[in-house]
């Protein structure tokens, strides 16, 4: 059996034994079968199977006997309690980039993440969360790794927080509920609203248009709060325009917006107005401000500033290299997945943002 080279040798043959392991190939008091038999299906060296041996060994599921052989020490139930449920959407440039660190972490220290892909449907998720989580709950999990956005069922999580397992919600927290033990991630959304707009504002961009997505006083009250994170963002660039001494009223125009829908007028009328300094809550959303600029005949960079948020694939794609920010959606994983490996309780950890200066904001 060949070996994926991506995965260190001697975890790959520890995470195989402790597969089958589960499945009942193998069972408490059984003894495995020799070194040699594994050194021989994986084409490894016997010290690549001793040290995947050795891992199982100091996490309890083996024992070696002395001249005897190596027997099975843990039930399959036993091995259920390295099960973490992760409920999160796992794609796209963001979600993508948490999701894969916080995997690869569980994953190098031998926990199995039991996923719920929230990927596309929110809504009809929340409308059935209970029977999901009930679902979930049933596989003896450690640990519960949560996206905080307002769709997770915060109300049940509360009420019912001394009898699940611990709970680290990660990348965004949009509740006002208190919890006693769970932990939170989060990103400084508001620092990066704030980075980006004072970037344009001393650039000399003086009015600015913050492009980004929904109405958040549309989310029903029973989904949590009446608030998105991207009403943090606006408290930062709210806070940026304030500091200048100018009006964060009549200098700052909203406007909400739909990816896959053609730019709505008022991006094009913001922009004839004087709102060149542009702040996209998503660096895919640069693009329509990039088509109307060459439609006005306006250069970015110059005429209109844009920043980005996210520092995905697309700043370095656009034709004029976007400026963004960039939120560490891998240290969030990470850190994630380190409050499951050391057992945090109630922890509250705050990831800085980084603005990253590319040509799209370099001077009006």
């Amino acid at each position: 059996m060949a070996v994926d080279q991506r995965v260190s040798k001697y975890v790959h043959i520890s995470d195989f034994i402790k597969k089958e392991l589960s499945r009942g190939r193998w069972k408490a008091g059984d003894k495995l079968p020799p070194a040699r038999h594994f050194v021989e299906q994986f084409d490894v060296t016997p010290v690549t199977v001793w040290k995947a041996l050795d891992v199982l060994g100091q996490e309890g599921l083996i024992h070696r006997v002395q001249g005897k052989g190596t027997f099975v020490t843990e039930s399959r139930s036993a091995l259920k309690t390295q099960l973490i449920g992760v409920s999160t959407r796992t794609r796209g440039d963001s979600y993508g980039i948490t999701f894969d660190a916080l995997a690869q972490q569980l994953k190098a220290h031998h926990y199995s993440p039991l996923i719920l892909d929230m990927e596309d449907e929110p809504n009809r998720l929340h409308a059935d969360w209970q029977q999901h989580l009930t679902a979930i709950l049933e596989n003896d999990l450690q640990a519960l790794i949560l996206d905080g956005a307002s769709f997770q069922p915060f109300n049940y999580l509360q009420q019912h927080e001394d009898q699940l397992p611990p709970i680290t919600f990660m990348r965004v927290f949009e509740t006002d509920l208190q919890f006693k033990r769970a932990n939170v991630i989060t990103c400084d959304w508001e620092a990066g609203g704030y980075l980006a707009a004072k970037h344009l504002l001393d650039q000399g961009y003086e009015k600015l248009t913050y492009l980004t997505f929904g109405d958040p006083a549309h989310a029903p009250m029973s989904m949590g709060p009446d608030w998105y994170y991207n009403q943090s963002v606006k408290h930062g660039i709210e806070r940026a325009i304030h500091e200048t001494g100018q009006d964060e009223k009549s200098d700052l125009c909203v406007v909400l917006d739909i990816v896959d829908q053609e730019p709505t007028p008022k991006l094009r009328n913001a922009l004839k107005q004087g709102y060149t300094g542009v702040i996209c809550l998503g660096d895919v959303r640069a693009l329509k401000v990039y088509r109307l600029a060459a439609k006005m005949k306006k250069t970015i960079g110059k005429d209109i500033g844009v920043c980005g948020y996210f520092n995905t694939q697309w700043a370095s794609l656009l034709n004029t290299a976007l400026t963004s920010v960039q939120v560490h959606e891998e240290t969030i994983g990470q850190l994630a997945a380190q409050s499951v490996i050391e057992g945090w309780k109630g922890v509250h950890r705050t990831v800085q943002p980084q603005l990253v200066i590319k040509e799209s904001s370099q001077c009006a």
